[in-house]
């Protein structure tokens, strides 16, 4: 796996979407601690990139997009500011919009921003402005460039 770079990992399909449920995942290798540069692409057809938190603690989404926007004074000044959370509160289906035969809802993303955390339009948590241990999430690019994690 690849230092901030966002996976997803898929719970066993005989699980129940109405109820929530724990899945646990074990990751195996050193623990890593320091500064984290990722490169992110802006391209005609698509400005989100998906990242994540690299570290084995949570990260503060305000000052991870402080330190990615232009209004910092930063160097790095390569994203809107606002940052996607999946949800998964719709189950993956053939009715959902997208180019594969099954696919995931987007009305399940909840939003976080410097202003706060906005519920996905199919509910859910608000996102609280801590990224957790290994969360994955997208980001919209301004420029192609590099975003930097730093705990």
């Amino acid at each position: 796996m690849s230092k901030g770079v966002g996976y997803i990992a898929r719970a066993p399909s005989n699980l129940s979407y109405a109820t929530p449920q724990t899945i646990e995942a074990t990751f195996t290798g050193v623990p890593y601690t320091g500064v984290v540069s990722v490169p992110v692409y802006k391209i005609p057809a698509n400005t989100y990139n998906l990242v994540g938190n690299p570290y084995p603690s949570p990260l503060s989404a305000d000052n991870f997009i402080k330190a990615n926007t232009a209004n910092t004074g930063t160097l790095n000044k390569n994203i809107t500011g606002t940052l996607y959370f999946w949800t998964h509160k719709t189950a993956i289906s053939t009715s959902n919009s997208g180019s594969q035969l099954y696919n995931y809802a987007s009305d399940d993303y909840s939003k976080y921003n410097l202003s706060g955390g906005v519920q996905s339009g199919s509910g859910g948590a608000v996102p609280t402005g801590n990224i957790a241990v290994g969360q994955g999430f997208f980001l919209e690019s301004t420029v192609s460039g590099n975003v930097t994690f730093n705990n």
